[in-house]
């Protein structure tokens, strides 16, 4: 059985097998750019709806997948059935108005780094679901953030390599954006200055749905009749992994309609990591990593609202979780929303972008540094909102 396997997986590398990259570390020049993929880009003709929608040839090198196992190729579906209308359609986190699908020959990101997996600059971030094939390299961060550092104005065509969006499998459909931003960046001396970071928001989505039969809200009910329907979510759409110490798993969802009302409800679990522990006095210490779980049973007729909204922040590397729960009409969408923390882009070594991607490097983060990417992003969105500005900036 263990030849089997071993046949079936000779030619995946698991990431751990490249060492940790150091700061100390020098990163030597290629002598000639040479170019990168998109990160939805896993074949000659793959992409999302933002950057290949008709299945056009792309710029695509399979090396610089050392790290991470083959993607199936995407199909991009129309954007249109994505259970959720994005907030604002001119958020700083979104490309302009006509920038939504890019040029195939002008999607390209070039690089001087080394090619050498030693390094360090061709490690990715893990997939957040494996219907999702959004893969960010280290090579990609530090182009953006190098084109920034160069003008520090970046236009919409920049960000734009990155943003992906695209909606995949049929029951039910997930859809799913990400979106980037840079942000940060203050004056000061050598000891003081910071510099600016890469951001990313994820959004998936996907719809419940539960037939009630004859029942509906419009019709008389007599003697009190209710309808119930319990289902189990599908294995496609119940595991999501935000980051390499939080799971969120969805179990099953149940619809119920009695008294002329629709009620609804979903159990999910999550498991994340905590940099902090109580003490026996109950207060709380950070010099130890450990693992919380909790396991959410939500239902609109107990809480007395049609939504829920919980967050998984990690306290081992910079990735904070937000779960919502709403009934719309006669579904249930969920929506899962990541935010990521991806560093300077400086060098493959710094401690951000390690805790993201790297088994063994994490950090212990203070609960003051919860819900800090969210807001940025919220913030983002309020300051854009009406500006028309078709270049990102902050």
């Amino acid at each position: 059985m263990g030849f089997i396997k071993n046949l079936f997986h000779r030619n995946k590398e698991p990431a751990s097998s490249a060492p940790i990259p150091s700061l100390a570390a020098e990163l030597p020049p290629s002598h000639t750019p040479w170019n990168g993929n998109l990160p939805c880009v896993h074949g000659p003709t793959d992409g999302c709806h933002n950057h290949n929608p008709f299945r056009q040839q792309m710029p695509f090198d399979p090396s610089l997948f050392f790290d991470a196992e083959t993607l199936k190729p995407l199909t991009p579906k129309p954007v249109s059935h994505h259970p959720l209308p994005p907030s604002n359609p001119n958020s700083s986190s979104q490309p302009a108005q006509g920038d939504d699908h890019a040029d195939p020959e002008n999607s390209v990101i070039t690089s001087t780094l080394p090619r050498d997996p030693a390094s360090g600059c061709l490690t990715s971030l893990p997939r957040i679901h494996k219907s999702v094939p959004y893969t960010l390299a280290f090579y990609q961060v530090h182009h953006l953030l190098s084109l920034y550092y160069n003008s520090n104005r970046l236009a919409t065509s920049d960000l734009g390599l990155i943003f992906c969006s695209a909606t995949t499998g049929s029951n039910p459909a997930l859809s799913w954006d990400v979106s980037p931003a840079i942000a940060g960046g203050t004056g000061g001396t050598a000891a003081t200055a910071t510099a600016p970071r890469l951001y990313l928001e994820y959004t998936l989505a996907f719809a419940l749905s539960a037939d009630l039969g004859s029942w509906s809200e419009n019709t008389p009910q007599l003697h009190g009749r209710a309808v119930s329907k319990t289902g189990l979510i599908g294995s496609g759409y119940r595991d999501f992994r935000p980051c390499a110490h939080t799971h969120v798993k969805f179990t099953s969802h149940k619809q119920e309609g009695k008294n002329n009302v629709r009620y609804a409800g979903v159990n999910f679990t999550s498991v994340t990591g905590s940099a902090s522990s109580a003490r026996p006095d109950g207060s709380k210490t950070a010099d130890k990593l450990v693992t919380v779980e909790r396991k959410t049973e939500w239902s609109s007729e107990k809480t007395g609202t049609n939504s829920h909204e919980e967050s998984i922040p990690c306290g081992r590397c910079y990735t904070d979780t937000v779960v919502r729960c709403e009934l719309v009409g006669q579904r249930v969408v969920v929506c899962v929303k990541v935010y990521k923390d991806c560093g300077e882009g400086r060098h493959p070594g710094d401690e951000r972008w390690l805790s993201l991607c790297r088994k063994g490097c994490e950090v212990q983060r203070g609960e003051e540094d919860f819900g800090r990417m969210q807001k940025l992003f919220e913030g983002l969105k309020e300051d854009r909102n009406g500006s028309g500005n078709g270049e990102w900036e902050r």
